[in-house]
């Protein structure tokens, strides 16, 4: 066989290889695929985080855009195959149009620097057809 074949073939595999046998130890599980939330309301949604690795991580946890959502924590230690909660608080400004709005949610292992990432889907209603600033 031509070594220069072999050379190309194992440089080829030597990327394939890491990405196959690679597991995907960190998920962010987002329960439903929609929320609810009313403008001038706060609404409080826990979003659970999986690990499935078999080892204890520390993971840092974000979300974008940041605008109306603050989270219970920003960090934290998660056990091998355990899942934890993150409580994230969604305060919608009483003048934001009706709609459909999607956040990101990021978590990355500062072990590792692993990282998953999931979309969090706002339903933005009304409660009353009428805004006050529209009178």
């Amino acid at each position: 066989m031509d070594p220069k074949f072999i050379f190309i073939l194992v440089f080829a595999f030597s990327f394939l290889i890491p990405s196959v046998l690679y597991a995907q130890n960190l998920r962010v599980v987002s329960p439903e695929s929609s929320f609810l939330v009313y403008a001038g309301e706060t609404k409080r949604i826990e979003i659970p985080i999986k690990n499935e690795g078999d080892q204890t991580d520390t993971i840092y946890i974000s979300v974008w855009p940041t605008q109306w959502i603050d989270l219970d924590k920003y960090w934290m230690v998660i056990g091998a195959g355990e899942t934890k909660l993150v409580s994230f608080f969604i305060t919608v400004p009483d003048n934001t149009e009706e709609g459909r709005y999607i956040f990101t949610i990021s978590i990355q292992s500062l072990n590792t620097n692993e990282n998953s990432t999931d979309s969090l889907f706002l339903n933005v209603k009304r409660r009353s057809d009428v805004f006050i600033s529209e009178i």
